[in-house]
């Protein structure tokens, strides 16, 4: 068995191409966006003097509100992403030979999110309650995050401790455990753009 925390992440470079990439980007540029929200947040959060309401709008990044993206193109980003998660995942599943770990039950549509200069998302892990909805039922398996931009300086993404570097394109895949924190640092210049999904 493998007992480096870092051998259960599997990066992928071109997941997606960069075409695909610039013309999300430009679909998503004109879609409506909404602050991040966090499960818990005003509790958990609570001992953190540098988080407060007043700055949370400002600080972390903001996703897309997907309430008002009819027509917009972005489910069709979406659907082409899905799409080709599949294999990424097998690819994954097969790498350690597990014959226990053979599948899965369904993941999670894509949540875009976009960093401005001075955003971030705080360290944290993948405890995500809001993708079952009482009918889906299961634990969240593994996390994917792609990027779909490289152009902008800070917003480096941190998994585990460990620096991930991606470009434009590029996903990692890893496991939804507390042993997997992660973060993405500020951004200080330009805008970052990237998307996740959750397998379960």
């Amino acid at each position: 068995m493998l007992t480096d925390l870092m051998d259960y992440c599997l990066k992928k470079e071109n997941f997606l191409d960069e075409k695909f990439c610039d013309n999300s980007i430009g679909i998503l540029n004109k879609a409506t966006y909404k602050k991040h929200e966090w499960d818990g947040y005003g509790e958990s959060f609570a001992d953190d003097e540098a988080t407060n309401k007043a700055d949370f709008a400002t600080k972390y990044s903001e996703i897309v509100d997907f309430d008002n993206t009819s027509g917009t193109g972005i489910d069709e980003i979406d659907k082409h992403i899905i799409d080709n998660l599949h294999g990424a995942f097998l690819e994954y599943l097969g790498a350690f030979r597990y014959g226990w770990f053979r599948g899965w039950q369904g993941y999670t549509g894509i949540k875009f999110n976009r960093y401005l200069e001075g955003q971030e998302m705080r360290l944290h892990w993948d405890n995500i309650h809001s993708i079952f909805d009482g009918e889906r039922k299961g634990v969240p398996i593994l996390s994917v995050i792609g990027l779909l931009n490289d152009d902008y300086e800070g917003g480096d993404l941190e998994i585990a401790g460990n620096k991930t570097d991606m470009n434009k394109g590029d996903i990692v895949i890893f496991p939804c455990s507390f042993m997997y924190p992660h973060e993405v640092k500020t951004v200080t210049k330009g805008e970052r753009h990237s998307w996740v999904s959750w397998l379960w």
